[in-house]
């Protein structure tokens, strides 16, 4: 059985929280996806989220995830206050399915996004938003296999609790 950096309760507000620190950095302060990525793993930040420091799980807001990520970095942070949508977008798709992926897969961030560029997991949003997060992760599987990355896929008995994306 695999052991997971923290428990499947906090699975849910880990992937909001970095759903939302995408789709802030993206759709109110203009940083691109990318951009927001590399700052991601750059500041470490990456590294705390994917070992289960719950400061980063479920202690911060997506907004508060990126000005972490900039006050890291001595980037200046973003003349935009603090912005939540009810409505979800790409980047915020991106950023839950990325969350969900290194949770179950046990793979560094900064190991996935080196492999699969978060450009290209937020432009499988529209084949695959309304599928199953499981044909997501399926996906990601295989790409990350055609970089040689063989992310652990043994003991896969994790269902998830809402088994559709958002």
């Amino acid at each position: 059985m695999t052991t997971r950096s923290y428990s499947d309760l906090y699975i849910a507000d880990a992937q909001v929280n970095l759903g939302n620190m995408f789709d802030y950095a993206v759709n109110t302060c203009h940083i691109p996806i990318g951009k927001t990525a590399e700052y991601f793993v750059d500041s470490g930040v990456a590294d705390q989220f994917g070992k289960g420091n719950p400061r980063y799980v479920a202690g911060r807001t997506g907004c508060e995830l990126l000005w972490d990520c900039l006050w890291e970095l001595n980037i200046e942070q973003p003349p935009y206050p603090a912005a939540l949508y009810a409505e979800k977008t790409p980047a915020y798709w991106a950023g839950w399915t990325l969350a969900y992926y290194q949770w179950l897969r046990c793979v560094p961030f900064e190991t996935i996004l080196a492999a699969v560029p978060m450009e290209q997991i937020e432009r499988s949003y529209y084949p695959l938003h309304e599928a199953d997060i499981r044909k997501f992760v399926e996906v990601m599987d295989e790409w990350m296999r055609e970089k040689a990355v063989h992310p652990q896929t043994k003991n896969h008995t994790h269902t998830p609790q809402a088994a559709y994306t958002r």
